[in-house]
């Protein structure tokens, strides 16, 4: 039996979901290899409970498995190459601590350059983004 598209799906689906997230991952240093295999293992996890569409909170739990994914694949030292990744994380763990203390962006960013060695372009990044993979 074949199934009828009638277009009742209006909702963000899976793969789109999945495809937005790989790019995201992807301008935050995270290797190809590590974005396709967290997303492998997101779809694997998802498909069955979200055939049609995504609604917001689906989103959020899809945004949320694969970003642990990422982490757990790129915080493990291995020959992948998630070296930016890792870097950028760390950076932004600092920078969110040294914020909630109070300081001020620019002061973060010398704090991180001068203190932890991180390079500029990744501190200024750090203060302004949050890495979503």
């Amino acid at each position: 039996m074949q199934q009828l598209d009638l277009g009742l799906c209006q909702e963000t689906s899976l793969e789109q979901l999945l495809a937005r997230l790989r790019r995201e991952s992807l301008a935050n240093g995270v290797t190809e290899r590590t974005a396709v295999r967290a997303g492998d293992a997101t779809r694997t996890r998802f498909r069955d409970e979200y055939p049609c569409g995504l609604p917001r909170r689906g989103q959020a739990r899809v945004r949320d498995y694969y970003t642990a994914v990422v982490r757990r694949m790129a915080l493990r030292r291995s020959p992948d190459g998630d070296d930016a990744y890792r870097e950028l994380l760390r950076a932004v763990t600092i920078a969110r601590e040294l914020r909630s203390g109070g300081m001020q962006p620019d002061d973060v960013v010398s704090e991180l350059v001068a203190t932890f060695r991180i390079p500029e372009h990744v501190a200024s990044r750090a203060v302004r983004t949050r890495p979503a993979a």
